[in-house]
């Protein structure tokens, strides 16, 4: 499925950082990182429409990746570079919650369409 693999991508373009000494930070390309959260959006929105109104795994799903944008959005910039400073432990927390739950609401999303595969 998109959405793991863009998961996926999204880990590997924080996992190629480089530490910022002292801290739990990591220096990525400000470009790479907004193409994989954009594209992670992008396959959530495909998998699933839009985000339900209900709680659920597939609403999680959508929790989980507004906390991953908004940690993007928060990055900071590195001056005279085109680099942002993010966090590493929360994303990776949070990209692998959303790996646990993906299958779960990949499920949900088949069965509410009556494909029970």
């Amino acid at each position: 499925m998109e959405i793991l693999v863009a998961i996926d991508r999204l880990d590997e373009v924080v996992h190629s950082g480089r530490m910022v000494p002292l801290t739990d930070s990591v220096r990525v390309d400000a470009q790479a990182l907004r193409a994989a959260t954009e594209r992670l959006r992008r396959a959530a929105s495909e998998t699933f429409g839009a985000p339900p109104a209900f709680a659920g795994p597939t609403a999680e799903v959508f929790e989980l990746l507004g906390a991953v944008e908004a940690l993007a959005r928060s990055a900071k910039p590195v001056p005279l570079t085109r680099q942002v400073r993010v966090d590493r432990e929360p994303l990776h927390k949070l990209l692998d919650r959303l790996r646990a739950v993906a299958p779960d609401a990949i499920r949900e999303q088949r069965v509410g369409n009556g494909d029970l595969r």
